[in-house]
């Protein structure tokens, strides 16, 4: 696994490899989502034809989205993880942005500086979730 945490005057990055879809809601779970830049997946439900979705036809398939739970939500319905794929999903909170990746990476920015606590928070959560699963961590 790999973990960078980087803060220069004006930015703080939080990257994280491999990390898994699941987790976003241990990390993002309560947060309000102020905006949605990108979400793009894709279902294979045996015996039926895949499905491609994006952003823009996504309330139509999961509905609502105010939080992280309302996508974990219409996902946790599939069994095997290898029934759907998040693509791409980029989502701004108050303070801070989420860039998800099917590469089983993701990133966390914020052009303020004053986040650095709750960054830190991020920081100390993600270490511990990965050393209960006894994962190496490269920091």
């Amino acid at each position: 696994m790999r973990l960078n945490f980087t803060v220069d005057e004006k930015n703080i990055n939080l990257s994280f490899i491999p990390f898994s879809f699941p987790l976003l809601e241990n990390l993002f779970g309560n947060f309000e989502i102020q905006s949605i830049k990108r979400l793009y997946f894709g279902v294979f439900d045996e015996g039926k034809e895949d499905l491609y979705i994006d952003i823009d036809n996504c309330k139509n398939i999961i509905g609502e989205i105010t939080t992280i739970k309302d996508i974990l939500n219409y996902f946790s319905k599939y069994e095997d993880d290898e029934c759907y794929s998040i693509y791409k999903l980029e989502i701004d909170f108050e303070g801070f942005t989420i860039l998800y990746d099917d590469d089983s990476f993701i990133s966390i920015k914020s052009q303020d500086v004053s986040q650095f606590d709750l960054f830190h928070k991020f920081y100390l959560k993600l270490f511990n979730l990965y050393q209960k699963e006894n994962h190496k961590l490269d920091v």
